[in-house]
């Protein structure tokens, strides 16, 4: 990674440190932290570590109801349930209709000798 850091006072109250990543497309990255302890390398990664949980729990809320799931209600499991496949009831249905037309053929030339 590349880093950058410098101090910032914010508001004549707050000293914070900024610490900036360069991209490989030149984009800068910038995290503010009140951390003076610890190296810039580990804030860097601390935080990116925790911006991919982040999209990951977004991700989750928004495609497969994540909030939802952390609920006090309890609902009864059904049974054995029987789901037909829609593309299968659509083949089924065809090769009915192509064997009754043969059937209808079959009579028709069993009729004709």
């Amino acid at each position: 990674m590349s880093l950058a850091e410098r101090g910032i006072f914010l508001g004549g109250k707050l000293w914070v440190r900024e610490i900036r990543k360069l991209s490989k497309k030149w984009h800068q990255i910038s995290i503010i932290s009140t951390d003076f302890f610890s190296e810039a390398a580990q804030i860097a990664s601390n935080m990116f570590a925790r911006w991919s949980q982040e999209n990951f729990f977004k991700y989750m809320r928004e495609n497969y109801n994540l909030d939802r799931l952390i609920d006090y209600q309890t609902e009864d499991v059904p049974g054995t349930v029987k789901v037909i496949n829609p593309a299968y009831r659509d083949y089924s249905s065809r090769i009915r209709g192509i064997a009754a037309i043969l059937a209808r053929k079959k009579a028709a030339f069993g009729s004709v000798q």
